[in-house]
């Protein structure tokens, strides 16, 4: 329990500093960079953590895994 509470916390302190950074970047780059870099990263990130876990990686589902990750990238468009 109160691990669970450190990595809440923990979270939304590097949730924090990344959106401010990310406000900082914003006036020089343009917004679709700044998703695709922390799409990027965060794919890495997850792919490290999943591999050390040995947690598979499921193939099951993928059609619609790539329908809802286009209609998200849409959703962030804007127009």
């Amino acid at each position: 329990m109160k691990n669970g509470v450190i990595l809440a916390v923990l979270s939304s302190l590097v949730f924090s500093i990344m959106n401010a950074l990310v406000k900082a970047v914003s006036l020089n780059i343009p917004a679709s960079e700044i998703m695709f870099f922390r799409s990027l990263i965060g794919t890495i990130i997850i792919l490290i953590m999943m591999k050390q876990s040995r947690v598979i990686f499921s193939k099951k589902g993928v059609p619609m895994l790539f329908i809802r990750g286009l209609l998200g990238a849409f959703k962030e468009r804007s127009f």
